[in-house]
């Protein structure tokens, strides 16, 4: 029974972690489409629209998603339906999703003129807030299918979803909308909502069909069904609400910070656009691998902690903390070597690749916090990680108000790094106490990172030795990532046993714990 389950969810691994960066390379290839079709100052308008659109969307899902994914998961370590969780979960997503999606279409044109400072906002938000109901119980219904192990459903509405999307907005762009910022914006927009609306019909058309297939029989109560879930989403919600009302603003106070250090209006909206738009997507794109490894996680962890065995949630952080650290020192390399070329391919006449080379060195940080957030709320931390998350939204926010318009993009680079350094390092110090896994920084970190720095400086030297091409490029980022397995085997920072799965076993023990490696 155990090699059944080990191999499910290598297998819905595999299946989300290929498709998850299929899906995010085209996402990035068209995403290079739009900006450079909508310019810097486009992108910039749109990402403050994106800025209100995700607080609705917070709002919306209210942590239901992750509660269906933990508490279907717990449901079926004890032999219980989930249909009752999903239930409860899609109508509490309903009355948000429309309460939000009533609020957005009333207020669109005060929060354009007063909060974006953009009226052509307005039209994109009208639009936007449509969407709120079907991508709320679309994510309920996605968290369904993760808890049961169902990766290629998910992977299927993803292709859905994805395919929609860049029809719509290729559609929009070319033929229906006149060539001006508002109306661009508003293209992109119409896409999205087109795409999220298939994507909630499929996983509704998915769930049906499958529930109907379900064998067990022991149903929880309604009102200790309802208790459970809101014992988690609440404080997942109320953690979002805040972290995102923050995160919100201070978007909003970016182009406001740069315009009062100095910056025309036009060119504070260019600069916004520029970083938040173009070079964060290509920095974190290789997290597409690391980010869908996590979400796996969850349901394994919560079951896991359901049953008690500690022996074996010590070894899965161990490994997972390993793993993204590895993952992260390598692309760290990559960037640093090779971003400059990648910013001059993707978007010319721009800074996005002097953007990427300085921003590198913050990847580890971003793909870390994302890992150790999920394993947190997969072992019932979550107000601890509510904490954390509102101290890092609270701390960027007063540095953007107060130290942006002195420092102008500088001060915004700075607050990126220690917004992100913040986080990570609170949450990764309580996981590590609550897992009782010891941080190697000698095999986690100082070792890959220098065997990461060799075999990206080496392959960027033979690049000055190829043509300056797409191909060139690629062909030396895989020769880095060749070349930096084996230093890693040659350093001692992987070890055989790094590939054994046996350890992750259950346990019927739980007093001991595993030295770390």
């Amino acid at each position: 029974m155990y090699r059944t389950k080990l191999q499910s969810f290598i297998l819905n691994a595999f299946i989300i972690t290929l498709s998850t960066l299929g899906l995010r390379s085209l996402d990035t290839v068209f995403g290079v489409w739009i900006s450079n079709r909508l310019g810097a100052q486009g992108i910039g308008l749109y990402q403050l629209v994106t800025s209100v659109y995700g607080f609705a969307i917070t709002f919306s899902i209210s942590g239901l998603s992750f509660a269906v994914t933990r508490v279907v998961s717990e449901s079926a370590a004890k032999g219980e339906r989930p249909f009752r969780t999903v239930a409860v979960c899609l109508l509490l997503s309903l009355v948000y999703s429309i309460t939000a999606s009533s609020i957005l279409f009333c207020g669109s044109d005060f929060i354009a003129a007063n909060w974006l400072g953009d009226k052509r906002a307005s039209l994109s938000l009208k639009v936007f807030s449509f969407a709120l109901p079907f991508l709320a119980a679309g994510s309920c219904l996605r968290g369904y299918f993760i808890a049961s192990k169902m990766a290629l459903r998910t992977v299927i509405g993803d292709i859905l979803e994805q395919f929609t999307r860049i029809s719509a907005i290729s559609l929009a762009l070319t033929f229906l909308m006149p060539p001006d910022i508002e109306y661009a914006c508003c293209a992109v927009v119409l896409g999205s909502l087109i795409s999220e609306l298939l994507s909630f019909f499929y996983y509704l058309f998915s769930y049906l069909m499958t529930s109907r297939r379900c064998s067990l029989t022991l149903s929880p109560a309604f009102q200790g069904m309802l208790k459970r879930i809101l014992r988690i989403s609440l404080p997942v919600a109320f953690g979002a609400y805040l972290r995102s009302a923050l995160v919100t603003a201070e978007n909003l106070l970016i182009p406001r910070g740069l315009i009062s250090f100095g910056f025309s209006s036009a060119t504070a909206l260019s600069q916004y656009g520029l970083i938040k738009g173009m070079v964060l997507p290509v920095l974190t794109f290789p997290s597409a691998i690391i980010s869908s490894f996590a979400l796996l996680l969850v349901p394994e962890v919560a079951e896991t902690n359901i049953l008690g065995d500690h022996i074996r949630i010590t070894t899965m952080t161990q490994k997972s903390l390993k793993v993204t650290f590895l993952y992260a020192m390598l692309s760290m390399g990559i960037f640093l070597c090779f971003g400059q070329r990648i910013g001059s391919l993707l978007y010319p006449d721009t800074e996005a690749g002097k953007y990427i080379f300085i921003l590198a060195p913050i990847i580890p940080l971003l793909y870390i916090d994302f890992v150790v957030d999920n394993l947190l709320k997969a072992l019932d931390q979550q107000v601890t990680s509510l904490k954390f998350n509102t101290i890092d939204a609270l701390f960027r926010t007063l540095l953007v108000l107060f130290l942006l318009p002195l420092t102008g993009t500088l001060g915004y680079l700075m607050i990126l790094f220690v917004g992100s350094a913040l986080n990570a390092v609170l949450s990764i110090r309580k996981l590590l106490q609550i897992s009782g896994v010891r941080l190697s920084l000698s095999n986690w970190i100082i070792k890959p990172l220098l065997c990461s720095a060799a075999a990206s400086a080496f392959s960027s030297l033979l690049l000055r030795l190829l043509p300056s091409t797409f191909l060139s490029l690629l062909l030396s980022i895989l020769f880095s990532i060749i070349l930096y397995i084996p230093l890693l085997i040659i350093t001692n920072s992987i070890k055989p046993q790094d590939f054994s799965l046996h350890r992750l076993k259950h346990s019927k023990t739980t007093s001991r714990r595993p030295t770390h490696s």
